[in-house]
C-alpha cells in the first residue's frame, strides 16, 4: 500500500510536469531533453545522502554538532533540517541543475525552470519510495505535499535562469537572483523539515511542548500545501513570458 501511495505521489508530480511542458512556447521541450533531468534527480537523494554524512563528520571533528549550541526547540529543529535536508537536498539539486545546463542548453528562461523541476520529479521518486514506501501511514501523511521537490525545483530555476537572461543581456541583480534561486528553496524546504521530519517538540515530555510542536507541524504542512499550488499556478500564467527570455 504504501508503495501505491508513493508512486500516486510520484505520477501527481509527472502530470504537473507535463502539463508544465507543454505550456512552452512556440516549441516544447522533447521528451528526451524532459526525461534526463528526471533520471538525473534520481541520484540527488544519494548524493545528499553522502553530503549530510560530510557535515556529520565535521562536527564530530569539532566535538559540537550545532544543535546543542542552544536550548531552543526551535532552533535545534531549524538547524537539523537544514543540515539534514534543506541545504543538503538543494544544493546537491543546484549542482544538478548546472551540470544539465552545461550539456542540454536551455534556449530559453523556461527550459532552465523545467529542467529543475525534472529533477525535483526525480526527486520525489526514489524520496517517496525510501520513506514511504514501507508504510502507508506515511506515504499517506506525506502525499498533500506530493509537489515540493518539483515547486522548490521552480523557486531555483526560475531565479537561476533569469540570472543568466540577465547576465546575457547585460542587466543586473545577477548575483541577487542566483542568492535567491538557491536561498528560497532552502527557507521553504528547512521550515517545513523542521515542522515535520525533525520536529524536536514531539519529542518533549511535557504534553503542552508536544502540543506546540504538533500545531506548527499542521499550520506549516497547510501553508506549505497551499503554496505549492499558488506557485503552479503562477508559473502558468508566466510560462510564455519565461518562454519568450532567450539564453541561446
Amino acid at each position: 500500500m504504501g508503495i501505491i501511495v508513493s508512486l500516486i505521489s510520484f505520477a501527481l508530480c509527472v502530470f504537473f510536469y507535463v502539463r508544465m511542458i507543454r505550456r512552452e512556447v512556440p516549441t516544447p521541450l522533447t521528451t528526451g531533453r524532459a526525461v534526463i533531468p528526471v533520471v538525473v534527480g534520481l541520484a540527488a537523494p544519494s548524493l545528499s545522502t553522502f553530503l549530510m554524512v560530510g557535515f556529520g563528520l565535521l562536527f564530530n571533528a569539532l566535538g559540537t554538532p550545532p544543535h546543542a549550541l542552544s536550548p531552543s526547540l526551535l532552533y535545534k529543529s531549524l538547524i537539523t533540517a537544514f543540515f539534514t535536508a534543506g541545504f543538503t537536498e538543494e544544493f546537491i539539486k543546484l549542482l544538478l541543475l548546472l551540470l544539465l545546463v552545461r550539456f542540454l542548453k536551455p534556449k530559453n528562461v523556461y527550459e532552465y525552470i523545467l529542467f529543475c523541476a525534472g529533477l525535483g520529479v526525480g526527486f520525489t521518486l526514489l524520496e517517496e519510495l525510501m520513506y514511504g514506501g514501507g508504510n502507508p501511514v506515511v506515504a499517506l501523511a506525506r502525499l498533500p505535499a506530493f509537489g515540493l521537490h518539483v515547486v522548490f525545483g521552480v523557486l531555483m530555476g526560475s531565479y537561476w535562469g533569469l540570472a543568466a537572461y540577465n547576465k546575457r543581456q547585460g542587466l543586473g541583480k545577477v548575483g541577487l537572483y542566483r542568492f535567491l534561486g538557491l536561498c528560497l528553496p532552502v527557507l521553504w524546504h528547512t521550515v517545513f523539515d523542521a515542522a515535520t521530519s525533525n520536529n524536536v517538540f514531539i519529542d518533549a515530555e511535557s504534553d503542552d511542548t508536544k502540543m506546540v510542536g504538533f500545531i506548527f507541524g499542521v499550520a506549516v504542512v497547510i501553508l506549505s500545501v497551499a503554496l505549492q499550488f499558488v506557485v503552479l499556478s503562477r508559473l502558468k500564467k508566466q510560462s510564455a513570458e519565461y518562454s519568450a527570455m532567450p539564453l541561446a
